[in-house]
């Protein structure tokens, strides 16, 4: 079966759909469950620490489980998955809105974090390797800025909370997440060559030969597209390479969490109304629009390496800005240094991983990767929670988190220097 050529490529279609899937998942279960932080914890009389607990179990199982999901994106592509996801996800919105004790609010969770973890491992990211080359970095840019867009949700979801309740915004949350996951996820398709294509939009050709027998002949291969070595996980995994990559995102992720989990009680801490809060998370997460599509046409130009620790400085300021956010020209200030770099390394770290190690086992390496990831994730957002418990505000520990993303810059860096390499 081959799908029908027309002027668009299809991997194309493929990034355009993940753009949907990343516009309502990131923008409902990332920057918009910090719209809910406060209402859950009076809720259910719960500490900050507490209510972090919630989120560090999301992001803490998100890291842990995407080895496996990037074990099965290998052998079973993304649709199944990406519609698993969905199923559990809804299963656990619609469970947190009946819930009235605190156990049932964790096990809420932990349903819900069971497919954020499929949505999390990075299948979007997966798929742009495996039906790009040379435009990796502008596929990814452009599927994970749909995250961006996300942040359109977070207004909406502060008028429903506040006029109807948080109850009612989970059961419409899960209805939503069911239009827009099912049909968004029945696009995707696992490699190329299953529909006679190939990466970038060439394709293979089946001619008959004088004897009767059928061949195949490639048209239109670039060059720079022959060679691509494929390491397995096992190969990649003895590589520094990985190990600085995998470092330099783990210390990105603390402080990258703790801030789409407590921005929100953070502003309120300081002063501002909950308006407020979603304004500047939609503003935030909608001047992302650029630089992931920017950041990633940079990947493709220019050395991945300098532009992925330029990502990292960026986003560390942005967070000690945050820090110091007192006022209304603070907050400009934040807004706009974080906005412009929050996330943004997603754009390019995807693309110099396929670049590394090819696309064969693309999902594996990739889920491996966020392993570490796990630590940083899981500790950042409950990390903040004590400290705003124990010192009633942020500010300490957004400089902590701050400092840290900026020392993922060098380690970019240095993943170039290749000490010690694997056989592969």
């Amino acid at each position: 079966m081959d799908i029908a050529r027309p002027k668009v490529f299809y991997g194309w279609w493929i990034a355009v759909s993940f753009f949907f899937i990343n516009f309502y998942w990131s923008g409902l279960l990332v920057s918009g469950f910090t719209t809910f932080f406060n209402p859950w914890k009076e809720s259910f009389q719960l500490s900050s620490a507490s209510t972090s607990l919630s989120f560090s179990i999301q992001q803490g199982m998100a890291g842990l489980g995407a080895v496996l999901v990037g074990l099965l994106f290998d052998k079973f592509g993304g649709r199944i998955l990406m519609l698993l996801a969905t199923a559990l996800s809804v299963s656990g919105l619609l469970f947190l809105s009946a819930s009235q004790y605190v156990w049932q609010f964790y096990l809420s969770f932990g349903i819900i974090s069971v497919g954020y973890t499929i949505f999390f491992a990075g299948i979007g990211p997966a798929l742009a390797a495996i039906w790009f080359r040379k435009h990796r970095g502008k596929a990814n840019g452009l599927l994970l800025c749909g995250s961006n867009l996300g942040g359109v949700l977070a207004p909406l979801l502060v008028w429903v909370i506040d006029s109807y309740g948080w109850r009612t915004a989970c059961v419409a949350s899960a209805f939503g997440l069911l239009a827009i996951g099912i049909p968004t996820s029945m696009a995707l398709r696992h490699k190329p060559e299953q529909y006679g294509l190939l990466p970038d939009g060439d394709y293979e050709t089946t001619q008959t030969c004088h004897d009767g027998e059928q061949s195949k002949k490639t048209t239109k291969m670039p060059e720079d597209q022959h060679e691509e070595m494929d390491f397995t996980l096992t190969e990649a995994l003895r590589t520094w390479t990985f190990w600085c990559l995998a470092f330099g995102q783990s210390l990105a992720i603390f402080g990258l969490v703790a801030v789409s989990v407590h921005i929100f009680p953070h502003l309120e801490s300081e002063g501002f109304s909950r308006d407020t809060g979603a304004q500047v998370l939609m503003v935030v997460t909608m001047l992302g629009l650029i630089t992931k599509v920017g950041f990633g046409w940079l990947g493709d130009v220019l050395n991945k390496r300098i532009v992925l620790a330029g990502s990292y400085l960026l986003q560390g300021l942005g967070i000690l800005a945050l820090a110091n956010v007192e006022n209304s020209w603070t907050l400009g200030i934040f807004i706009l240094v974080y906005g412009l770099s929050a996330q943004s390394f997603g754009s390019v770290l995807y693309p110099l991983l396929a670049d590394e190690y090819g696309h064969r086992h693309i999902g594996a390496i990739q889920g491996m990767i966020a392993a570490p990831y796990a630590l940083g994730a899981f500790l950042g957002p409950y990390l903040a929670g004590i400290t705003f418990d124990v010192m009633g505000e942020y500010t300490w520990v957004f400089v902590a988190f701050g400092c840290a993303t900026i020392m993922s810059a060098p380690t970019a860096l240095a993943s170039g220097t290749r000490p010690f390499q694997g056989d592969g």
